[in-house]
């Protein structure tokens, strides 16, 4: 670029390289591929159930956050989430009670 004059400017910069711990080898940065879940059809999956009545919230102004929540649903990276034993949210986190 130099050579051809369309060098604008040059300025050192200090990057922080990560290493191990246990290795004291550098790490070197891994680009990978992302996967993305588009939620445009499903929002509109979502906000259906509740207009038509199948899902109901209790006490109704909870319908207000949860429509706030769906109309600004973005596309949902799930790159990240594939090891084993990830739970997604679908499968929620609440204890369940058992009777007996």
């Amino acid at each position: 670029m130099k050579a051809l004059g369309l060098l604008v400017q040059v300025q050192p910069h200090v990057n922080r390289v990560g290493v191990s711990y246990r290795s004291k080898a550098t790490i070197q940065p891994y680009m990978s591929k992302q996967w993305f879940v588009k939620m445009d059809d499903f929002a509109t999956k979502l906000k259906a159930t509740v207009e038509e009545g199948r899902t109901e919230f209790v006490p109704k102004n909870w319908e207000n956050v949860y429509f706030h929540w769906v109309n600004n649903l973005r596309d949902w990276c799930i790159s990240r989430q594939l090891w084993w034993g990830h739970r997604h949210p679908q499968f929620g986190t609440a204890k369940t009670t058992h009777r007996k």
